[in-house]
């Protein structure tokens, strides 16, 4: 449960902008506030997490866009690498594990990051469709 606090932390962190819809107070712990934001059109809400990091935001966003790193971080993930970089967009695998009889889930995305004119970094991650990636077994 801290990894995925974590991961929810830094998204906010690098992701947060100004608050146009309603939101839902989920939870707070350990410093970590969840809030979840209803949108038009999807299923499940969008959760949003904030907290304090004794880093700057340039360390954030390295560890963040460091597939590498995501193992350490993001909640039961048991795989994690570089399918590819091209031109500042990191292509990464991740596959995180679930406990019997649910199969494991596996995603591969697209990492982009922005240096914005405010001083703000966004990375966005986007959830991509790659044959070059084996699907693994059971899927």
């Amino acid at each position: 449960m801290i990894h995925m606090k974590r991961f929810c932390v830094l998204v906010l962190i690098l992701f947060a902008a100004p608050v146009l819809a309603e939101r839902t107070v989920v939870t707070e712990e350990d410093g970590v506030r969840v809030e979840a934001e209803g949108a038009e059109g999807r299923l499940l809400p969008i959760l949003i997490g904030t907290t304090r990091i004794a880093a700057s935001p340039e360390q954030v966003a390295s560890w963040i866009r460091a597939t590498h790193t995501h193992k350490s971080w993001m909640h039961n993930c048991e795989e994690a690498w570089v399918v590819r970089r091209d031109k500042g967009v990191v292509v990464g695998y991740s596959r995180i594990g679930s406990p019997w009889p649910v199969s494991d889930r596996d995603v591969v995305t697209t990492t982009k990051r922005s240096d914005l004119e405010d001083g703000r970094i966004l990375i966005e991650f986007q959830s991509i469709d790659d044959d070059s990636v084996p699907r693994p077994r059971g899927s």
